[in-house]
């Protein structure tokens, strides 16, 4: 956190930082927080094929912790013959799909109303 205030002010033009908490509700918070829990643990679920009775749970546990360290935490959990969390694995999932199978994604849409206020932002600073 000391290095971003550093960079915010001693690197960069005013502005020019986004900080990942500034587009959802939360004091820490990584790409990951962008997606949204419900998309996110979707995405986990499905790429690591979770058996239903041991699928991460799509409502938020209480707390506003990173959806990352969350997951990984509840991962641990899980039966030995799932595997291991990765990173990757929802990323590499979220590629695989068709348009369809996205557009039925639960979560999609705000999601894509957060990554849209990003994107807002930074098309500002090209105009």
């Amino acid at each position: 956190k000391r290095m971003v205030d550093r960079l915010e002010a001693e690197l960069l033009d005013e502005g020019c930082l986004f900080k990942t908490t500034e587009f959802v509700d939360q004091d820490e918070a990584d790409i990951e927080d962008l997606i949204g829990w419900e998309l996110y643990v979707h995405l986990v679920n499905d790429a690591l094929d979770v058996p239903n009775q041991s699928r991460l749970p799509s409502e938020r546990p209480e707390g506003r912790t990173r959806i990352v360290k969350a997951v990984q935490e509840k991962a641990k959990l899980l039966p030995v013959a799932v595997g291991q969390f990765d990173h990757l694995a929802p990323a590499k999932h979220l590629h695989g799909l068709d348009q369809e199978k996205i557009k039925a994604l639960p979560g999609l849409e705000s999601a894509l109303e957060r990554f849209g206020s990003l994107f807002e932002r930074l098309n500002a600073l090209i105009r």
